[in-house]
């Protein structure tokens, strides 16, 4: 059973700093995952599906002053194509690099739902902004694109996933999971991409 924190603290008298120390090793899969170790710089999985989800996700990371903040993402098919947009046009305001990928395109082609993408980072042009992106349907190429371009001080957000183990293409769910894709990129020290 997991209780609020107070309550360990109150009615068990267990110490602050215990609770503290216990909490800061709870892990959330795919939410703000951090996957990096000793790589100079950060690579973080999240659940980020919708538009105010990955502006606040983005908005948070930026406080941190990273050299660059690269975002991976897509949009799932048979979803908003509203939500596309959106999403596109918030990773051209807030990254520094965007690459574009799929994400469960279910029943749709997932060259129509980036492009649509595509569009709203165009439409961050329009608001002043000059995003850089690229498209790289397969999500794992894009992971090893983003792991072969990172340098010191970058934060890299692989965001739509999260959790999920599968990505679902003409109702068939393959087995794809962010964390293992990423684990494997950085296992691999890629430095170069081939397309």
């Amino acid at each position: 059973m997991r209780l609020p924190p107070f309550l360990w603290q109150g009615i068990f008298k267990v110490d602050r700093e215990q609770i503290k120390a216990a909490l800061a090793k709870q892990i959330v899969p795919g939410r703000c995952q951090n996957m990096t170790a000793g790589t100079g710089y950060v690579f973080l999985i999240d659940y980020a599906h919708n538009e105010m989800s990955l502006r606040n996700l983005l908005e948070t990371l930026r406080k941190f002053k990273p050299a660059r903040l690269i975002v991976i993402f897509g949009c799932g098919g048979n979803r908003s194509v509203l939500r596309r947009y959106q999403m596109g046009e918030t990773a051209g305001r807030l990254a520094d690099f965007t690459i574009i990928t799929s994400d469960n395109p279910r029943w749709e082609d997932p060259e129509r739902i980036m492009n649509q993408i595509e569009d709203g980072l165009r439409g961050a042009v329009c608001a002043g902004e000059k995003p850089s992106y690229i498209k790289i349907s397969d999500r794992r190429a894009a992971v090893e694109y983003a792991v072969s371009m990172a340098e010191k001080r970058d934060i890299i957000v692989l965001a739509g996933k999260g959790h999920e183990s599968y990505q679902e293409i003409k109702g068939i769910r393959y087995p794809l999971d962010d964390r293992k894709i990423v684990q494997e990129a950085l296992d691999g020290g890629i430095r170069e991409y081939h397309c």
